[in-house]
């Protein structure tokens, strides 16, 4: 009953503008949910509201407090609302402009690569890697998970490398039971990144 109260007064903290500290909040909730399955849907909406949050070093915080929230075990398959939060960060996207009346039209030109370099960068791979042990349907996912972090070795700076290492070899590794001709489609995507960033690292 307390563990429960504490959450619902952490969850009330939570609401509304981010504020100085707030991230230390969101820390608290995620952590007090490891131990209230009773509440950790709705800890889950919380988190994934406030990690679409324009600020960029809260949005770093509240990925990192939810990363430990899965790796716990007991928030479930959140793997695909993890993707969405996350592929914004990762890839690019079309600039937009406003036509004459208004309305909203994507512009013709190719966005330019995102470099993989900031802590949002690699919170959102730490965030990747914490929900692949949870997600459900590896089958489906595993070419096109390796693929987007085996891609991004291209725009990668050499301090994050480890990083998407360190992801990489969690897809691989928790995804043995698949069948062997997904399994070898999404290593012949990435092995040779793999490679390039074990050299580079050395």
């Amino acid at each position: 009953e307390t563990l429960m109260s504490n959450t619902d007064a952490l969850m009330e903290a939570a609401a509304g503008r981010v504020f100085p500290g707030k991230g230390t909040v969101v820390g608290a909730l995620a952590d007090t949910a490891c131990h209230n399955p009773t509440q950790v849907g709705s800890v889950v909406e919380v988190l994934v509201r406030e990690a679409r949050k324009k600020d960029k070093d809260y949005v770093t915080e509240v990925m990192k407090s939810f990363g430990r929230l899965l790796k716990s075990g007991s928030a479930g398959d959140q793997w695909t609302v993890v993707w969405d939060l996350t592929i914004p960060h990762l890839t690019p996207k079309l600039p937009e402009e406003e036509d004459e009346e208004g309305d909203v039209e994507e512009m013709k030109e190719e966005p330019g690569p995102v470099i993989i370099q900031t802590d949002l960068h690699e919170a959102s791979i730490r965030l990747l890697e914490a929900a692949w042990s949870g997600c459900t349907a590896k089958e489906s996912h595993f070419v096109e998970s390796s693929t987007l972090l085996s891609n991004l070795f291209k725009t990668c700076t050499w301090q994050k490398q480890p990083v998407l290492l360190s992801a990489l070899g969690v897809l691989i590794k928790e995804s043995k039971e698949l069948e062997s001709t997904v399994l070898s489609s999404g290593m012949e995507v990435c092995l040779k990144h793999i490679m390039r960033g074990v050299d580079d690292v050395k």
